[in-house]
């Protein structure tokens, strides 16, 4: 932890311990540097510290096994706290929550815990998607986005002090949507490991858990509580511009979860970007379709007026227009990042990008034109369906892109740098690729060889390539079932080593990541209403394999894909009428 960011913390919102009747410890199962530039986890903490009876600290994975986990405000232990809370944004998080539990000093698994011991909980976009990996671990989730949610579940928390435990879990799972108390499941398994059954212990459980939904965006600004000093966003004030993403992008877990798109409005996004300009930072517009929200020109010409830096996360190319891109450049933007996700036209339709070959050039050309030097390009390999013509593709999409690249950078007299990031595709729940077989590694390994060998002979040209088996991983806790949470705690267990783990186990993640799923599959998820229709999400599954398109989600009016229970419109207020 640096000092910087202790002595931005005492100017957010210090809270004594002994004036507050509940405490609570937010856990981010990673790292100090990578914790702090979440913004979700601020956000989690932010929510916890304005209900007025709870006071919430921060801890983090120690950064040596033996460290002991205390709490980053207060330095306190972890069991003085009457809850602790776990945000986690991604899969591979889950092999640290074992860890921290330990390094707490509380039994791993939730049965082996009692009344002298912090209640457990669990959310974050991980949980959300699919949580029975780490399901024996935690006491209680909390799915979907919370901001609502959250404040109902203190008062239950409140309202049940002096229960036995048992029965506060049970009053949780029935008083709350949103709420999944694993333990008031039993799961009954096939031959082949698949789930047969999934039953709630009485009938007053309910049988599915419908995530939770802010629908009024604008209620609730999502901004960062203290720039962090270190990480991916060093130096930079968040600003979340809305949820939800109308442009159906198979792969992309979050364009489903977050479903109807939400845009947060001008005054409320102008008074974000303020405060963060009174911070003296960069601001940090982000959200899964940034490019689509309608105030976006505005809003960069209003923050240039009153001398705020903007930076974005990655842009859609068919919404770079001169005039943006003008913005942009005038904003003082090096390098624009632009996301084809593929080489070849065949497999941007199988994942229903939505661009076109001469968009993705034209949006190049235009941000150069614009004096933005440097471009970052996302690219996937291992896309359902994909052979070795579309991984090609990709370098020869490369070598296109410079070529219009230095068309453009010599009338400016100064070329800047390409950066390609590679990533290989995982399948994750709550998509029309949910069924979809994982590549193995070494099918893996050889496609980004290609990619490598290709790009290594153009000049100015740099390749970032994500770990291979680092998305298997990722690949195999996206889709597995609560037996994966015996693998997760054993190679937790100081000096363990995962193959070795494995071999022991008798389970195969290598089979269960590159299977294909059936329909008739019963998946590990299948239990959490994510609004989304699972008919929906197979008929796109089935439309992908045809390589046809799908238009993109009209965001109001709509009752196709199911996640529009009442109309809302593109500022995501909830006009009242709803669907037959």
């Amino acid at each position: 932890m640096s000092g910087r960011d202790r002595h931005s913390l005492k100017g957010a919102s210090i809270h004594r311990w002994r004036l507050h009747r509940h405490h609570v410890a937010l856990l981010y199962p990673n790292r100090h540097a990578v914790g702090m530039s979440n913004l979700g986890f601020q956000t989690v903490r932010r929510l916890f510290n304005q209900i007025p009876e709870w006071l919430c600290e921060m801890a983090f994975l120690p950064e040596h096994p033996h460290d002991p986990l205390r709490s980053f405000e207060s330095g306190r232990p972890l069991q003085d706290f009457d809850l602790l809370a776990f945000s986690i944004s991604f899969e591979n998080d889950y092999l640290h929550v074992p860890v921290m539990l330990r390094a707490a000093g509380l039994p791993v698994f939730s049965e082996k815990r009692d009344e002298t011991h912090p209640l457990v909980l669990a959310g974050g976009v991980a949980c959300s998607l699919n949580p029975e990996p780490i399901a024996d671990f935690i006491d209680v989730f909390l799915l979907g986005e919370v901001e609502n949610a959250l404040g109902r579940w203190a008062m239950l928390f409140e309202n049940l002090q002096g229960r036995r435990r048992s029965s506060v879990l049970r009053e949780m799972a029935v008083g709350i949507d949103a709420v999944y108390v694993p333990s008031l499941y039993e799961i009954a398994y096939a031959d082949d490991g698949t789930i047969g059954s999934r039953t709630p212990v009485s009938p007053d459980i309910p049988e599915k858990v419908r995530t939770a939904v802010l629908q009024d965006v604008d209620a609730s600004p999502t901004t960062s509580e203290f720039p962090a000093s270190q990480g991916a966003f060093a130096d930079t004030f968040l600003v979340e511009i809305g949820r939800g993403c109308p442009h159906g992008c198979r792969f992309c877990s979050a364009g489903f979860l977050y479903r109807p798109p939400r845009y947060r409005s001008f005054p409320v996004l102008m008074d974000s970007i303020r405060k963060g300009g009174r911070q003296g930072v960069r601001v940090g517009l982000l959200g899964t379709a940034v490019s689509d929200l309608p105030d976006l020109l505005p809003l960069c010409l209003e923050a240039r007026r009153e001398g705020i830096v903007l930076s974005f996360s990655s842009l859609r190319v068919d919404a770079i227009t001169d005039e943006l891109a003008a913005v942009l450049a005038g904003q003082g933007v090096k390098t624009a990042t632009l996301a084809p996700e593929a080489g070849s036209e065949r497999m941007r339709r199988v994942i229903n990008k939505g661009i076109t070959e001469a968009q993705i050039f034209q949006a190049a050309r235009t941000l150069v034109r614009a004096g933005i030097a440097n471009l970052k390009l996302y690219f996937m390999v291992g896309l359902p369906t994909e052979t070795t013509d579309d991984v090609e593709a990709i370098v020869e999409m490369v070598r296109a892109i410079k070529v219009v690249f230095l068309e453009e950078s010599r009338i400016h007299r100064k070329i800047g740098t390409i950066s390609v990031s590679l990533n290989a595709f995982v399948p994750k729940p709550v998509t029309p690729f949910q069924w979809a077989p994982m590549d193995a590694a070494n099918v893996l390994q050889q496609k980004v060889r290609i990619v490598r060998k290709g790009l290594g002979s153009i000049a100015n040209v740099n390749l970032s390539v994500e770990p291979v088996r680092d998305s298997v991983m990722q690949g195999f806790l996206s889709r597995a079932n609560r037996r994966a949470g015996v693998l997760i705690e054993r190679a937790a267990r100081p000096g363990a080593q995962w193959n070795e783990v494995v071999r022991q186990s008798g389970i195969k993640p290598d089979v269960e990541t590159t299977r294909k799923r059936d329909y008739s599959e019963v998946l590990p998820w299948d239990f959490i209403d994510s609004r989304v229709k699972r008919t929906f999400l197979w008929r796109e599954h089935l439309r992908a394999l045809s390589e046809k398109r799908t238009p993109p989600c009209p965001s109001t009016a709509c009752s196709v894909c199911g996640a529009c229970a009442t109309v809302i419109d593109r500022t995501g207020h909830d006009n009242g009428t709803h669907h037959s």
